[in-house]
C-alpha cells in the first residue's frame, strides 16, 4: 500500500521535532556546573552594560529582583529603572572581579571588587570596593516545554562608604 505524501511529511515533521527537543535536552544536560553559569551571567551583563543593551541584563534578572536600601521602597518597578539606566547611562568603566561565590540550595552569593566609572543625568558615579550580587536559581522553559534551571539575579549590595559622587 503506498503511503501519501502526507504521511510522509507529518513523518519528516515528527521526527525534525523530535530531534529539536533532543537537541535541547542535551545542551541542557551539559550545561556547566553552578558557578560557572552565575561567573557567565555576571560576565554577560557586565558586557550588556557597557553596550548598553538592556535586554541583556534583563534577562539575567529575576522577576523577584529588588534594588539595594534605600531604592528598593522607592523604585516601584525596579526592572524598568534598570533597564532606563543601562540605556541612558555613559558607562566608561565597569570591571566586575569575583573572589568568590558560596551556593547553598537555590542561593548563592557572588562577592566581588566592583570598579566603575559612569555618569548618569549630569551626575558622575565612581565606585571601587566590595559588591555582593544576589542570585537565586529559577526554572525557565526552553522551547515553552523543557524545563532549564538558570541562575537570575536577585539583588545586590554595596559598600555606600566607597561611592564617590560628583554633581557638574
Amino acid at each position: 500500500m503506498k503511503k501519501s505524501p502526507v504521511f510522509w511529511a507529518l513523518v519528516i515533521g515528527g521526527i525534525c521535532i523530535l530531534l529539536v527537543l533532543a537537541v535541547n535536552v542535551v545542551l541542557i544536560l551539559m550545561k556547566p556546573n553552578d558557578e560557572a553559569q552565575i561567573r557567565e551571567a555576571i560576565e554577560e551583563m557586565r558586557k550588556a552594560s557597557l553596550e548598553h543593551r538592556p535586554g541583556g541584563v534583563l534577562e539575567r534578572l529575576s522577576n523577584q529582583f529588588r534594588l539595594p536600601e534605600p531604592y528598593s521602597e522607592e523604585v516601584p518597578n525596579p526592572r524598568y529603572e534598570v533597564s532606563r539606566f543601562i540605556r541612558e547611562a555613559k558607562i566608561t568603566k565597569l570591571e566586575i572581579k569575583v573572589n568568590s561565590i558560596e551556593i547553598s540550595g537555590d542561593s548563592a552569593i557572588a562577592k566581588c571588587r566592583l570598579t566603575t566609572d559612569l555618569t548618569f543625568r549630569g551626575i558622575r558615579f565612581n565606585y571601587d570596593g566590595p559588591a555582593e550580587l544576589e542570585f537565586q536559581r529559577e526554572t525557565k522553559r526552553r522551547l515553552f516545554i523543557i524545563p532549564e534551571p538558570v541562575w537570575l539575579m536577585r539583588g545586590g549590595t554595596l559598600d555606600p562608604s566607597q561611592i564617590d559622587i560628583f554633581i557638574f
